[in-house]
């Protein structure tokens, strides 16, 4: 199989959640070489690939890309100060102390988390001087992060609704369970507030991201695609009601304050910490976590239902 057909694999198995790397951050000789061992369907090979990553693992990151992340939160924290909630908080403490799978859920959140940073740091970049372009970024990103926020709550919550069955009895519970849930798709954010609010014991108004508020009414507009800049009154209009950039910056920071506080929470920082340090053990942890999968696959009834999914995989990526 040749580059193009291993990265379009990769990028595939991604897509469909059956592998998790955060391959934004990671050297390109080693995305290319889990390409090719995915490529072969072989599960010990990706048992070995991921047991040398954990093993490797400051050899096979872009150093400059992971600090330059560490870097951007550091400065956003000592900008913007406590941004959440009491409410926002307990979200993501009960979302990180439930989970069954704590390093992996960090190494979700960092891929797609870097991307975010890095089209939030060209908001401040002087060389784009057209305010209406940075507008149509900042308007385009903070869809994006919502959309990424629902989608990992979503998923946090189903995986700790799926464990306990006399829960799942609640009608509530059990509504939120048979929701469609294929590929990208997820809870809406009402649905998720709803779950939440009765696993919290808190009031469904809550003023949390996903509560009562300012979020809610750009959230209702986001999926009516009613949300747009007007350079002639420099507002940004939401619906019916318009907001100044600065009023909807404050909301959109407060996305990413949500997003490095669950991180730094997932990966255990704390004041102080060396992030780096911190991430490098989270990673190695995930790593490890992935590779005992692939060695149970290897080592199981699996093994063959596995190497024909790679090939269905790489027949559906050439019927796209």
């Amino acid at each position: 199989m040749n580059m193009r057909k291993q990265k379009n694999l990769l990028e595939y198995l991604l897509e469909k959640e059956r592998v998790i790397v955060p391959s934004a951050i990671f050297k390109i000789e080693i995305v290319q070489e889990l390409e090719r061992r995915l490529s072969t369907g072989r599960p010990y090979l990706l048992y070995q690939f991921y047991n040398e990553l954990a093993e490797e693992l400051k050899n096979s990151i872009d150093i400059k890309k992971l600090k330059s992340m560490f870097e951007f939160s550091r400065t956003f924290k000592e900008e913007h100060g406590n941004m959440l909630t009491e409410n926002d908080k307990r979200i993501i403490y009960f979302l990180v102390n439930n989970s069954d799978m704590r390093a992996g859920d960090f190494m979700e959140m960092l891929g797609p988390l870097y991307y975010i940073l890095s089209i939030t740091r060209d908001l401040k970049n002087e060389r784009i001087n057209s305010k209406s372009l940075k507008m149509f970024i900042l308007t385009s990103a903070y869809v994006q992060i919502y959309e990424l926020l629902l989608y990992q709550l979503d998923r946090r919550i189903y995986n700790y609704l799926k464990r306990l069955e006399e829960l799942r009895k609640d009608k509530i519970f059990k509504d939120f369970m048979k929701l469609k849930r294929t590929h990208l798709q997820h809870a809406q954010a009402w649905q998720i507030n709803k779950v939440l609010s009765k696993l919290l014991g808190i009031n469904e108004k809550n003023d949390s991201i996903i509560g009562a508020g300012v979020p809610k009414i750009i959230r209702n507009s986001v999926s009516h695609a009613t949300l747009f800049y007007d350079p002639g009154e420099d507002m940004i209009f939401v619906g019916s009601k318009k907001f100044s950039v600065n009023q909807f910056l404050e909301e959109y920071y407060r996305l990413i304050a949500f997003c490095l506080e669950w991180l730094d929470v997932s990966a255990n920082i704390e004041p102080g910490d060396d992030p780096f340090d911190q991430i490098i053990v989270q990673l190695s942890k995930s790593f490890r976590e992935i590779a005992k999968v692939f060695l149970r696959i290897e080592r199981s009834e699996y093994k063959k239902i596995f190497g024909a999914m790679v090939i269905q995989w790489k027949k559906e990526i050439e019927d796209k």
